[in-house]
């Protein structure tokens, strides 16, 4: 199952994918770069179960470490 995560903000930085079994079973933990305005693509294999799926960016700006992504929901 292929994830497409599209940052619209001027600024790149690092992100993380992390889904989480409500069963029990392995989740899946994913780092990477992303672009400013740029697009990420990767695989993970199709959930059994529910899975609670985080993914967020970090990044600098003025200075600061922040957060300028953030996608939360339970995928079937």
């Amino acid at each position: 199952m292929d994830r497409n995560v599209k940052n619209n903000a001027g600024i790149g930085g690092s992100c993380t994918y992390t889904a989480t079994s409500q069963n029990g079973l392995p989740g899946v933990d994913r780092a990477f770069d992303i672009a400013p305005n740029g697009t990420e693509s990767f695989s993970v294999l199709a959930p059994v179960g529910k899975y609670d799926v985080l993914t967020k960016c970090t990044g600098t700006y003025d200075g600061a470490q922040v957060e300028f992504g953030r996608d939360a929901q339970t995928v079937p």
